[in-house]
C-alpha cells in the first residue's frame, strides 16, 4: 500500500493508518532541540513505528522502521523521486515529496 502523507494529516504530531488485516502504522513527527554544554543538537524527523494484531486486535508485535528516504525494509519503503533527498531522513517539510510503501506481508 503506498500513501502520501499530509500535514493537514497528523494530530498533535502524529498519523495512523490501518493497513493490511491487521496492521497499523503510526507516523510521529519528532522536533527537539537539546540544550546544554554538551552540544548534542536537534532531532528533526517522523519516525515511522508499524504494529501488528491478532484478530482479537490485541498487538502481537511492533518495531520502529527506516526513515531514510530511498531505503526500505522489510515494514516499510520511503520513496521519492526528488534525487536531492535521496539518503536524508523523512523531516516534516520534505515529507510530502515522498511516498511511504507499506510491505503487506
Amino acid at each position: 500500500m503506498d500513501i502520501r502523507l499530509l500535514q493537514s494529516d497528523f494530530v498533535d504530531d502524529r498519523f495512523s493508518i490501518a493497513y493490511s488485516a491487521n496492521k497499523r502504522a503510526t507516523f510521529i513527527n519528532v522536533q527537539e532541540s537539546f540544550q546544554g554544554n554538551n552540544d548534542l543538537g536537534v532531532v528533526d524527523r517522523i519516525n515511522i513505528m508499524v504494529e501488528a494484531f491478532d484478530t482479537d486486535g490485541v498487538k502481537t508485535g511492533g518495531s520502529f522502521s527506516t526513515s531514510i528516504i530511498g531505503v526500505g525494509d522489510s515494514l516499510v519503503g520511503v520513496l521519492s523521486d526528488d534525487v536531492n533527498i535521496l539518503g536524508t531522513t523523512l523531516t516534516w517539510d520534505n515529507m510530502e515529496q515522498c511516498v511511504i510503501r507499506l510491505y503487506e506481508q
